[in-house]
């Protein structure tokens, strides 16, 4: 038998020395000594450099926990190798390896654990967005992170994970139905428009007479639809235009000046009168006269009717809500006008946020759709502006 370091011959046989728990063990036949003590040698060598590669790569990156497995699988095949060399030492150095990555594994499922509490946190907020868009593209660059972290401790792990798809399931949920409920209420709008459509078709065989108060009360059903698309909303427009032909008035300038003088002087006004002024004043308002002293009277009129029409709201308010309302003393009367125009105001002027921070939302590329809600916000300021007017006449 001939001996050398990590090994023996025997029989013209090449042994491995025992180590730790593994016994001596052949690891070849011998042709040549000095051949074969260098070949196995050199595989050891070989087997060696790949756990100091893997040492070096671990060295010179955070993510250790990826290497565990390669760690693994040559602490596993060591005691397989046909090779020549301190297999105890190396064998120490690997388990050593393996020990240093699950600990940092350990480290790393902590910090884990802080992160994923962060992404959290932010997603919680970015669901609290007015913008759906906005909030859309934080929550997917959020869910991007999330994947891209690594597993925290395992007490934490379900619970973490559970959490995060919960909110994020939550806010997908809540955008469809926002989405849905959106288009459902579009197309709510679109028939209805479509029913005014149908209704100004029936007035074109009724009389003038007759005609007048139904296709005012159409106009201002249209005014106050909701919101479509701008295609759709321009197509259908034309169509109720067609079927609202407008009403010849043969008045003279002349006549148009009397008809806002006599107004001026009027302190009382019926509904139909209101309708029938309304109407003998709507072609002058839509030629666009350069005549000053016309526009300035035509605005004063316009002014004076819309305060008159919102009076007679008030009052058939008033009466539908406090019996014998015209049995009570002018000074309760007057205090019940002005108790129901401030909340009428109150009710306006809170629709007009709503539209304001609508406009906000929605406001991006669809220049059509902002222009609508903008003609929706100038109507709103109209109405608040009678009722504050309204509410100084009742003062004074």
């Amino acid at each position: 038998m001939k001996s050398f370091p990590n090994g023996f011959i025997e029989n013209e046989t090449i042994y491995r020395n025992a180590w730790g728990e593994h016994p001596a063990r052949i690891i070849g036949i011998v042709k040549n000594v000095d051949f074969s003590i260098a070949y196995f040698k050199s595989n050891f060598e070989k087997f060696k450099s790949q756990v100091d590669m893997l040492i070096e790569r671990i060295d010179q990156t955070e993510n250790r926990g990826s290497f565990l497995n390669k760690a693994k699988h040559l602490k596993a095949t060591l005691p397989e190798l046909k090779g020549l060399g301190d297999f105890q030492a190396l064998d120490h150095k690997i388990s050593d390896l393996i020990e240093l990555i699950l600990k940092t594994i350990k480290g790393n499922r902590t910090k884990n654990a802080e992160i994923k509490g962060q992404l959290i946190r932010q997603i919680k907020a970015a669901t609290d967005l007015l913008h759906w868009g906005e909030a859309t593209t934080q929550i997917l660059s959020i869910q991007k992170k999330w994947f891209h972290t690594g597993p925290a401790k395992a007490s934490k792990e379900a619970r973490l994970n559970e959490e995060f798809k919960n909110i994020l399931n939550s806010f997908f949920d809540q955008k469809k139905f926002f989405y849905d409920d959106k288009n459902n209420l579009i197309a709510f709008y679109e028939r209805k428009y479509e029913a005014l459509i149908q209704e100004a078709k029936k007035l074109e065989s009724l009389s003038e007479d007759q005609k007048l108060p139904k296709l005012e009360s159409l106009k201002i059903a249209w005014k106050e639809n909701g919101i479509i698309k701008k295609i759709k909303y321009d197509q259908l427009k034309k169509e109720f235009d067609r079927a609202n032909k407008p009403i010849k008035v043969d008045f003279s300038l002349d006549q148009v000046l009397q008809l806002i003088q006599k107004l001026k002087t009027k302190k009382e006004i019926s509904k139909s009168d209101l309708i029938k002024y309304r109407q003998q004043l709507t072609p002058f308002n839509k030629n666009g006269f350069n005549h000053l002293k016309l526009k300035l009277l035509l605005t004063e009129g316009n002014e004076w009717l819309d305060l008159s029409e919102e009076l007679l709201f008030v009052e058939g308010l008033c009466q539908k809500k406090h019996l014998k309302f015209h049995e009570k003393s002018m000074k309760e009367q007057m205090a019940i006008k002005v108790q129901i125009t401030h909340k009428l105001l109150k009710r306006d002027q809170s629709e007009l946020k709503t539209l304001e921070d609508n406009s906000i939302i929605f406001n991006s590329k669809n220049s059509a759709f902002s222009e609508i809600v903008a003609k929706k916000i100038k109507s709103q300021k109209s109405k608040i502006k009678v009722k504050k007017k309204l509410l100084l006449n009742f003062d004074a």
